[in-house]
């Protein structure tokens, strides 16, 4: 029989197939049973990729490159190889991240990080880097599309001249819709867990009129519960810290073992 904080608990995960796996090993640890049904999926956006490596073979115009997810990070490292190149074509680049997660992968790949805010958001890393003079330095941004403007915006406002590259998009994930309506029709979920704003989009879509509403929500941080909100949903956990790890210890805390 499991033990720990969650045992008993079941708990449903939807982030994306490739993504999951940190989060369902924390949660399982704890004694949780986990359901991944993905409410997104992540779709490599070739036009993007071809330009980001136009983009790496004038690499020196550059000051800044930021990476702001973990899929990021793992692209650019492919288009590296691809190309034969590694982190050390980046040496010369500053490199800043949003979360700790983001940064890790960027050191196990090989490259320096030279900036993580002490809040995981765009608004944070924005804020850390207008501190110094921005004006007329190029900044590289390959991340997902649709992503928030936020960090382009505040950036350019202070002179930068930032180069945004879309290399991924994060798609609905349709073909879970039919396992993920049986599931929450067996009426066995004690909570469900949303790690962006897009996998609370995508989920909603994917749940359709289904009436799951009821059922707790734990969310990794502001921008995802105010998403939720949007959608008149209250989350009853909100980590603290805006990681994997944080978002565990945020339903361990709310939730009496």
């Amino acid at each position: 029989m499991q033990e720990g904080r969650l045992a008993g608990r079941r708990i449903l995960v939807t982030r994306s197939r490739n993504q999951a796996a940190q989060l369902t090993k924390l949660l399982e640890a704890e004694g949780a049973t986990i359901y991944e049904i993905p409410s997104i999926e992540i779709i490599l956006q070739n036009d993007g990729i071809t330009r980001l490596q136009s983009e790496l073979n004038r690499i020196a115009d550059y000051s800044w490159l930021l990476l702001t997810s973990v899929n990021s990070v793992l692209i650019l490292d492919k288009t590296l190889r691809n190309s034969g190149q590694n982190w050390k074509w980046l040496e010369a680049l500053r490199i800043g991240c949003i979360g700790k997660a983001t940064a890790a992968k960027v050191r196990e790949l090989g490259g320096i990080v030279s900036l993580v805010p002490s809040r995981y958001q765009a608004e944070s890393l924005a804020e850390e880097l207008v501190k110094d003079s921005l004006a007329g330095k190029k900044i590289l941004l390959p991340r997902a599309a649709r992503s928030r403007p936020v960090l382009p915006e505040q950036l350019r406002r202070s002179g930068a001249i930032v180069e945004e590259i879309h290399i991924y998009k994060a798609e609905l994930a349709d073909q879970n819709k039919q396992a993920l309506i049986e599931l929450l029709s067996r009426n066995q979920i004690d909570l469900i867990t949303f790690t962006s704003s897009s996998t609370v989009r995508n989920f909603i879509e994917l749940a359709g009129e289904f009436p799951w509403q009821k059922i707790p929500v734990a969310c990794i941080g502001p921008i995802t519960a105010e998403t939720l909100r949007d959608y008149g949903i209250e989350p009853a956990m909100e980590a603290v810290e805006f990681t994997m790890q944080g978002l565990v210890e945020a339903i361990k805390l709310k939730v009496k073992g």
